[in-house]
């Protein structure tokens, strides 16, 4: 299970920079009822990843979490996964899923004969707001021009004054 995309929010920065996802959190504890999880990590400091782990509730040396895996050389996140996911094989241990965030990590598990549980994130809906979009979220400046539009296209759209109403003959409508 990846620890960034999955567990907390995906950063370059560090674990300590990263807001942790609860619905990630809480997959987590319910697969580690029944499969002992192995985490993979895109960070190289191993003793940073467990202390947030740690402080978000993931409880290391359980029954159900044989370790944690992290970058141990330069490489794509694919790539890394794939380190990660040889080794636990090479190790003996059968591997029932692979769990990321990312696409084309599924894509490596699947040529793996391992089936992949992807979790995208919910923000991943609006195009703009993943990390490979070519155009980014608006500007403040592009908020604001959008805003007075809409509030002068509103303007000239207003509902009938109380005196338009009382003009209304609602017999002819069915209504009265």
């Amino acid at each position: 299970m990846a620890v960034e995309g999955v567990l907390c929010d995906d950063t370059d920065r560090g674990p300590f920079f990263s807001r942790p996802d609860s619905d990630g959190i809480f997959l987590y504890h319910g697969l580690s009822q029944f499969f002992s999880v192995v985490l993979s990590s895109t960070w190289t400091d191993e003793n940073q990843v467990k202390s947030w782990l740690t402080i978000n509730g993931i409880t290391l040396g359980g029954a159900n979490v044989s370790r944690v895996l992290v970058k141990d050389r330069p490489g794509t996140v694919v790539k890394v996964r794939e380190r990660h996911l040889l080794a636990i094989r090479s190790a003996g241990t059968h591997v029932s899923w692979v769990v990321d965030d990312n696409p084309e990590v599924g894509a490596m598990a699947l040529r793996y004969g391992v089936r992949p549980l992807i979790c995208p994130r919910p923000t991943y809906e609006n195009y703009s707001l993943r990390p490979d979009a070519e155009e980014h979220m608006a500007t403040w400046a592009q908020v604001e021009a959008e805003a007075e539009l809409q509030k002068s296209l509103r303007g000239k759209d207003l509902p009938a004054r109380n005196d338009q109403i009382e003009d209304i003959d609602w017999t002819e409508r069915g209504w009265g």
